[in-house]
């Protein structure tokens, strides 16, 4: 089931962005890709059928600054971008999953990681689709 599952919700990230990379992030600055992660059983129904949610990320490589210069909102405000377009896509636009009950953005975007050289920072801005398989 994983592969279909991240199959399905990379071709549709690429309506986003056609160039988005699947679970691989280079450290080039503009680089970007899509982290997928596994599907969990939410809850069981009484005819024997499954909801899942499934997690994925946008993982973002773009400078940093530890002054006030505007380089780490330009990257927030590049990653709430993302956020707010799968926000928009329920329920017209969703992944070929089954049925969506819900598709939404985490609140919180984050800094996963400042690079050694100290220039350049690896954001991660979750998102996650519940589902039924028909």
């Amino acid at each position: 089931m994983a592969d279909s599952v991240t199959s399905s919700i990379y071709e549709w990230a690429r309506g986003y962005d056609p160039n988005l990379r699947l679970n691989a992030v280079l450290e080039r600055d503009g680089d970007s890709c899509l982290q997928t992660g596994l599907s969990n059983i939410v809850e069981e129904y009484i005819d024997g059928s499954f909801q899942y949610r499934t997690d994925f990320s946008l993982v973002l490589m773009a400078p940093w600054s530890e002054g006030i210069d505007g380089l780490n909102e330009d990257a927030m405000a590049a990653g709430e971008e993302w956020c707010e377009w799968v926000n928009s896509q329920f329920p017209a636009n969703v992944p070929e999953l089954g049925h969506i009950d819900e598709l939404r953005s985490e609140e919180t975007p984050f800094l996963a990681q400042v690079l050694p050289d100290g220039m350049r920072a690896k954001y991660m801005f979750t998102c996650y689709v519940v589902w039924r398989k028909l």
